[in-house]
């Protein structure tokens, strides 16, 4: 049986700013969830992308599934299933957090769009459900595969800020990605970002979580 679990973006921030970058020896067995983080820390540079179009701020950052595990077990609910879900079916799958944001207004995003006829409810609708048809993955410049998962995270006025899971399954051998969006509630520019395989593969493999020290 294979569960499906979403975890908001702010659980994942708080976890990997609750601990200090420091260095660290690779093990060939694996290493713990908290040399993982550490890790994962001192590298967000390469595992996070930014950029700006048409005034919006667009962030990207790289969510292995190891980060999913690692929360799950802070939280007592990692099980067998769920473990072999994330390590064996999900193995081909890559997940980004994606936030859109109007620098330097305070301005909550869903108050912007470049049509003045589109409502707030026409926004809404766009950015919880439409978009995820205008985003893309492109493996080596060449294979291209529609985003498969994707949720929009409601923060009900707590943020200015608009935070994405995206997801893409059936992710095979590369060695560059290119993940394309068109947010269309402003224009038609595309937004891109570009990855390599190189950059993705700094992060050491995380132990089985049976051998976790607790």
């Amino acid at each position: 049986m294979k569960y499906r679990v979403v975890y908001s973006s702010v659980v994942v921030v708080t976890l990997l700013g609750s601990l200090l970058v420091s260095a660290f020896s690779m093990s060939p067995f694996g290493v713990d969830p908290e040399e993982y983080l550490k890790v994962f820390n001192a590298n967000k540079i390469s595992l996070s992308q930014k950029t700006t179009v048409n005034s919006f701020e667009y962030s990207l950052m790289y969510v292995p599934n190891e980060l999913r595990l690692i929360s799950l077990e802070k939280k007592g609910a990692l099980t067998d299933e769920i473990y072999k879900e994330f390590t064996i079916d999900r193995k081909n799958y890559m997940e980004f957090l994606l936030q859109i944001n109007i620098p330097n207004s305070g301005a909550n995003f869903l108050d912007y769009a470049s049509n003045e006829e589109d409502s707030y409810e026409d926004k809404l609708k766009y950015y919880s459900f439409t978009m995820k048809e205008d985003i893309l993955i492109i493996l080596d410049g060449a294979d291209t595969l529609n985003c498969s998962e994707y949720v929009f995270e409601r923060n009900f006025g707590a943020s200015p800020k608009g935070s994405f899971t995206i997801g893409f399954s059936d992710i095979s051998n590369f060695n560059t990605i290119e993940i394309r969006l068109t947010n269309k509630m402003m224009g038609n520019d595309p937004v891109v970002f570009n990855f390599s395989k190189k950059e993705l593969e700094v992060l050491p493999t995380l132990k089985n979580y049976k051998k976790w020290k607790r």
